[in-house]
């Protein structure tokens, strides 16, 4: 699959914003379905067994300045989307492949945006794209060979008039 640079991307930044419909960065919208983040939680600062403060991580915190856009950036741009259901690997392990589905990648932006200090969590629900954006996404030619990668992944979804896919992004 190809990046998804200026595509839908798996991750989607809600920084300052409340967990309700939201545009994606590639026209699609998402809506979340589970409770957003308290922000003076401090488990929204901790390392869990997916979230890991690695020296790895360091390094491209200090390579993209600290700066919570580049690193946001950074994932989206240069982390391949996967398609696959739930969690299979850790920040560390998606930031060693640069691989990874939306919870993936999810985890690696909670990890990142945690070490600078700034609290984060998964935010589940559906995102909602349009054929051509879907295929754009995915990288195939036409909507049934779309439909048939999200349903041969296991993806929670529906087609019927646009697709609908259950989606983990990131509240910040």
């Amino acid at each position: 699959m190809p990046p998804l640079t200026g595509q839908p991307v798996a991750v989607v930044p809600l920084i300052g914003a409340a967990p309700s419909a939201q545009q994606s960065a590639g026209g699609g919208t998402a809506a979340a379905v589970s409770a957003g983040c308290d922000p003076t939680d401090p488990a929204l600062l901790q390392e869990t067994d997916e979230i890991e403060f690695t020296p790895r991580l360091d390094e491209l915190l200090a390579t993209l300045l600290n700066d919570p856009v580049l690193v946001y950036r950074h994932v989206r741009d240069q982390v391949d989307y996967a398609p696959y259901y739930g969690s299979r690997k850790s920040a560390e392990h998606v930031l060693q492949t640069r691989r990874g589905n939306d919870f993936d990648q999810a985890s690696l932006l909670i990890a990142a945006f945690r070490r600078l200090g700034i609290p984060a969590c998964y935010v589940r629900g559906t995102a909602e794209f349009t054929f051509p954006q879907l295929t754009s996404w995915l990288g195939v030619d036409g909507n049934s060979e779309a439909a048939t990668v999200i349903a041969s992944a296991y993806i929670p979804s529906t087609f019927a008039g646009n697709a609908q896919i259950e989606h983990v992004w990131v509240e910040a």
